[in-house]
This record gives C-alpha cells, structure tokens and sequence, in this order.
C-alpha cells in the first residue's frame, strides 16, 4: 500500500515540476519579448534612418561627451552602434570603426574626467569601451550598470556576464559580422598632441 502512494506522490510531484518548468518558461519568454520590442521601439524613434538595419541590443551607460560623462542608452543595430542621451546624439556605421578596445577607467583629482587606458594587464577586469574611426573620432562608452543582468538574472540563470562583457561581446560580434575586421581602410592612428 505505501509502495503504490509513494509511486503516486512521485507522479504527481513530477507533473507539477514539469507544468511549473513550462509555465516559468513561458512566463520568461514573454517578458523577454517585452523587454525587446520596447527596447526596439525605442530605437526606431530616435534612430528612424536606420530603418533598413536589424536591432541587436540596448544598454543603459554613459558616453564621454565633452569631457563630460552623459548617461544615456547605447543601442547596437547590424549596421550602427548609436548612443542617445541628454545633449549627446551619436551614430558610429560599424563599416567605420577600425578597432574596439576593453580599457579601465581611472579618477582623476578634483573631480576632472576620467582617465581611461587599454586593460594594462589579462588580469585586469575591464570596465570601458573604446572605439576608433576611419575619421580618426574615438568614442568611449563606460559605466553599464548591472540592474539589467542582475533583473534578467532572476529569470533566468541561463545568462552569464554582467552588462559590460554582453555588451563588448555583442559589439564585437556584430562589428565583425558587418565589416572585414582588420579594416581594409588603414590602421588608426592616434591625434598627434
């Protein structure tokens, strides 16, 4: 008699696992789709000539602008990285962009703009990207907040890496998809000072 409850317990116990498995996945797909359409709405109108381009990501961050940190959102597409936040606008073509550099970001006395480097060493975790033009621009995009990763984490453990490292790997990934990586255009070459 205890064998036959205890085999029933076990099948019931299985369906209701199976069934909350299903339905978290469910769930977690739903809000995901969310996320991206509005992540995705959000880019289509702050950057409607690039309506032929496909959307990759969104990430909250900030830009130095200036010689000013802006925080804003940059957002990636198969044909540009853009960057949009209070008083800076910025579209980069990724056909432009020669290099892309992980780099750290250092303070500076009396609060001046900080000091950002190539990652000096491998065992230095990087916090900072840079990139580098055929027009000879650099653009530097630091502090990804960690709200995002550690909100899809809870959905998710599927997903590893905070937002800097998902972000440097979606770049890269969609820079070289997009562009012969070494540039055919020439190497960079730093502004003489």
């Amino acid at each position: 008699m205890f064998g036959k409850l205890k085999l029933a317990a076990k099948v019931v116990g299985s369906k209701v696992q199976s069934a909350g498995t299903q339905f978290h996945g469910t769930v977690e797909q739903k809000v995901r789709t969310e996320l991206r359409e509005k992540e995705q709405a959000k880019w289509k109108a702050s950057f409607p000539e690039q309506s032929n381009a496909v959307f990759v990501c969104s990430y909250d961050c900030k830009v130095m602008h200036g010689g000013a940190q802006v925080s804003g959102v940059m957002s990636l597409s198969s044909t540009h990285l853009n960057f949009k936040g209070l008083g800076a606008c910025e579209s980069i073509p990724l056909a432009s962009v020669l290099s892309i550099q992980r780099c750290v970001v250092l303070p500076t006395v009396h609060g001046g703009p900080p000091y950002i480097l190539p990652v000096p060493a491998e065992h230095v975790i990087p916090e900072c990207l840079q990139l580098f033009t055929t027009s000879r621009q650099i653009y530097q995009f630091l502090d990804f907040p960690t709200a995002q990763v550690q909100y899809t984490a809870q959905l998710t453990s599927s997903i590893n890496g905070n937002a800097f490292e998902r972000a440097y790997n979606f770049i890269d990934h969609t820079w070289r998809a997009a562009t012969p990586v070494p540039s055919p255009s020439g190497e960079y070459q730093p502004p003489s000072h």
